[in-house]
């Protein structure tokens, strides 16, 4: 005869189941939960660096544009600086 409190067959089988899945049922909600939290805070945090470094190159590209450099170096640099604030969405 099969012994049922061991998951060999029967009812007791499925409460054993039962038993073991709500355990792993919240813990992966759990895991879930953590990962989908740590990725909302990362992304808030590079968008807040993200705001700094635009307030600097905006700062930056709008000197250049004052006073453009003379130089092909200071132009290429100052063409560079521009290029950024315009990839990051800068205002």
């Amino acid at each position: 005869m099969a012994d049922e409190t061991h998951g060999n067959g029967g009812a007791g089988g499925a409460r054993l189941a039962g038993r073991y899945l709500y355990p792993l049922v919240l813990v992966f909600v759990s895991v879930l939960a953590l990962s989908v939290s740590g990725v909302i805070y990362t992304n808030r945090v590079a968008e807040a660096e993200g705001r700094k470094l635009c307030s600097v190159f905006t700062l930056l590209d709008g000197a250049y544009r004052q006073a453009p450099p003379t130089t092909p170096t200071g132009q290429r640099f100052a063409a560079a600086i521009h290029r950024v604030v315009t990839d990051l969405g800068c205002s």
